[in-house]
């Protein structure tokens, strides 16, 4: 099996950004809502994603 490295994407980070910032912007009004609580599990899967590729591409353990 080959494994290979990937380097993060400078825009993952900024797209992970934009997202956290529009989900504070909105959690007084829209926190509790199903579309709101599904963004929240996107933000925080990609979060966590893009938290691991750049472990591993540091040399870390993912």
């Amino acid at each position: 099996m080959d494994t290979y490295i990937a380097e993060p994407l400078a825009q993952d980070a900024e797209v992970i950004i934009e997202l956290h910032q529009w989900l504070e912007k909105h959690k007084a009004t829209l926190a509790g809502s199903p579309a709101f609580d599904q963004l929240h599990e996107i933000y925080e899967i990609n979060r966590m994603n893009t938290l691991q590729e750049l472990k591993v591409y540091q040399g870390g353990r993912a």
